[in-house]
């Protein structure tokens, strides 16, 4: 089993990141958190997951393996395909997908795209038994719509003016280490405007 993988970055965009690993280039389809890995070093190390199907062989990688757990219960509702469970992991990180499931916020994983109300229902279902009462304590008292649904929203605004993905969660990423407690309170012209700034600053 092909666990992780660590080597030189070849090559990030928005879907997948190219590791040079003893001369060998992997092509690893990638979450939101590990490209921002890729894009901000040199070498960088990634948990992975090989998947086989009918339809061929894909390599996952993600930041961490409560990502790769997460991806894996994504992709045990009928449905979810690997494809689509990592353009979940694009656009809502692992604690904003717990506190969606625990909060039955619909209208956070509705806003993904390739996600309509009916598979958003069922994944809100499904991954909150999945995680029984596994649910960390810090996700409680989450607002998984300032969390997951307004970041959604302004990527796709910022996205509609021209900044590119990478830049965009970059941006986004570093707003959030600045003060978590500000950011998950931002309304979407409140975020916008931060994001803007950070973008322009970059």
């Amino acid at each position: 089993m092909l666990r992780s993988l660590e080597g030189k970055v070849l090559l990030v965009n928005n879907e997948y990141a190219v590791l040079d690993v003893n001369g060998m280039g992997f092509e690893i389809n990638c979450s939101g958190s590990a490209l921002r890995i890729c894009s901000s070093s040199d070498v960088a190390t990634l948990i992975t997951y090989l998947q086989v199907s009918e339809s061929g062989i894909a390599l996952y990688g993600f930041s961490d393996e409560e990502e790769r757990d997460i991806f894996l219960k994504l992709t045990s509702i009928k449905g979810i395909g690997g494809k689509l469970a990592l353009t979940v992991l694009r656009h809502l990180s692992s604690d904003e997908i717990v506190a969606s499931a625990y909060n039955t916020d619909i209208n956070a994983f509705a806003a993904v795209p390739g996600i309509g109300k009916k598979t958003a229902e069922r994944i809100c279902f499904e991954m909150k038994r999945h995680f029984g009462d596994q649910i960390p304590d810090r996700l409680f008292n989450v607002s998984a719509r300032n969390r997951g649904l307004v970041r959604a929203t302004v990527s796709e605004a910022l996205r509609s003016l021209g900044f590119p993905n990478q830049k965009i969660n970059i941006a986004l990423e570093r707003l959030h280490k600045s003060d978590a407690h500000v950011f998950s309170s931002m309304d979407e012209s409140q975020m916008l405007k931060a994001t803007l700034k950070e973008l322009n600053s970059m």
